[in-house]
């Protein structure tokens, strides 16, 4: 599991592994998002932090019923969001790839995060701070 936190410099993302649970993620996200490409998979509104904001970024849907009454749900975003959102990712990934030696560790940890939001079968959690 990812965390993403503010960074020190302004306007940056800090991104950290963690040995937190989903359960816990879940529990403790003030803003979930969740992109898996299966109608299989769905996130249980028990699950989730109450009034924290949920967002589906999958064809799917991926929170089950009820997810409207304990957080604000997001059920879609756009088919050309999406479709950015994957060309931009695929970009990233090729230019690290390409000059892996001369790539910063800027783009590597950009294309991290960017590879989270559109992340087969997993569910990214944003702790926002306050």
């Amino acid at each position: 599991m990812l965390r993403y936190r503010k960074g020190r410099v302004s306007g940056t993302i800090k991104v950290e592994e963690t040995t937190m649970s989903q359960d816990e993620a879940l529990a403790m996200g003030d803003i979930v998002i969740a992109g898996v490409p299966t109608p299989k998979f769905s996130v249980d509104p028990k699950k989730l932090k109450k009034d924290c904001i949920a967002v589906n970024f999958s064809q799917f849907s991926n929170f089950g019923d009820g997810t409207e009454e304990v957080a604000t749900f997001v059920p879609a975003i756009g088919k050309v969001t999406i479709a950015m959102l994957e060309r931009n990712l695929l970009r990233l990934h090729s230019a690290a790839i390409a000059s892996d030696a001369a790539a910063s560790a800027r783009s590597k940890r950009f294309a991290v995060m960017a590879a989270a939001f559109v992340a087969v079968a997993a569910v990214g959690v944003v702790r926002a701070r306050r």
